[in-house]
C-alpha cells in the first residue's frame, strides 16, 4: 500500500467522498472537450462504429462495480454479526458471573466495563482504530480471570468456561479489527475509476461533434459514476453500532 493512500484513507469521510466523487467529473469534462476536438471529429466517424460491441465496455464497468458493491456490503454485514457476538459473549459472562455468586463477582464487573468501553468507542459507527481504554479494559477482564482462577472457589468447568469466552472475545475483537482493512487495496479503486473513464470515452465516441447528444449523454452517465464511487467511498469503513444488538443485552451489559 503506497503511503499516498495510507495517508489518503485516514482522512476525513467528507474529504474521501469529495475527492473520489470528483474524479468522474473532471475526466467527463476532459472527454467531452475531447470528443468536441476539431482531430478527434475529424478522425472518430460515429457510422462506422457497432453500438453491440461497444456495449461490452459498459458491461465490464457495470460488472466490477457490482462486484465491488457487494464486497462492501459483506463487511458492513459481517462487522455488525461480529459486534453481535461480542455482546453475546459478554452477557454470557455476565450470566455466569451471577450463577457463579460473589467469588465471580470481579469478572462480572469486569466484563461489563469492558462491555461500556466498547459500547463508547469501537462499537460506534465511525470507529476506525482499536481504542487503548479497550485494551485496557480487556486485560482487566483476564486479571479478574486469573485472581478467579488463585481463589479456587470456584468450579473449574466454570473457570475454563470463562476462559474460553475471554478467547472468543479476543479473536472477535481482532477480527472486527480485520474486516475494517481487509480488501481496501487502491488496485481495486483504480480498476473502477479506469473502467468508468473508458466508458465515458465509448459514449463519446458515439456522439464525436455534436454537442447536445455530448451534453446529455457525458452528463447522465457521470451522475451515475459519480452517485456510484461517492456511495462505495461513503461506506470505505464498514461499521456497526449498538443498535445490532437486542435492548435487553445492553441493558444487561451496561447496568451499573
Amino acid at each position: 500500500m503506497s503511503a499516498f493512500w495510507e495517508w489518503f484513507i485516514w482522512q476525513g469521510t467528507w474529504v474521501i467522498v469529495l475527492s473520489i466523487g470528483a474524479i468522474p467529473i473532471l475526466t467527463g469534462i476532459a472527454v467531452f472537450a475531447l470528443a468536441l476536438s476539431r482531430p478527434v471529429a475529424g478522425w472518430v466517424r460515429p457510422a462506422e462504429i457497432a453500438p453491440p460491441y461497444i456495449g461490452a465496455v459498459t458491461l465490464l464497468f457495470a460488472l466490477f462495480a457490482s462486484l465491488m458493491m457487494g464486497d462492501i456490503w459483506h463487511r458492513e454485514s459481517h462487522m455488525g454479526h461480529l459486534v453481535q457476538e461480542e455482546a453475546s459473549r459478554l452477557r454470557t459472562v455476565v450470566d455466569l458471573s451471577e450463577l457463579c455468586g460473589p467469588p465471580c463477582e470481579g469478572v462480572r464487573d469486569a466484563a461489563q466495563d469492558y462491555a461500556r468501553t466498547l459500547a463508547a468507542g469501537e462499537w460506534r459507527r465511525e470507529w476506525v482504530k482499536l481504542s487503548p481504554d479497550a485494551d485496557t479494559a480487556l486485560s482487566r477482564v483476564l486479571a479478574a480471570l486469573a485472581g478467579l482462577d488463585r481463589s479456587a472457589t470456584a468450579e473449574a468447568s466454570t473457570q475454563g468456561s470463562f476462559m474460553t469466552i475471554y478467547s472468543e472475545l479476543r479473536r472477535l475483537r481482532s477480527e472486527r479489527y480485520g474486516i475494517l482493512y481487509f480488501d481496501m487495496a487502491p488496485h481495486r479503486w483504480a480498476m473502477i475509476i479506469v473502467l468508468g473513464v473508458l466508458t465515458q470515452l465509448v459514449l463519446a465516441s458515439l456522439h464525436v461533434g455534436r454537442r447536445n447528444a455530448l451534453v446529455v449523454v457525458l452528463t447522465l452517465f457521470t451522475l451515475a459514476f459519480v452517485a456510484t464511487l461517492a456511495y462505495m467511498a461513503a461506506l470505505v469503513w464498514p461499521g456497526a453500532d449498538q443498535s445490532v444488538i437486542s435492548p435487553e443485552d445492553m441493558r444487561r451489559l451496561l447496568a451499573p
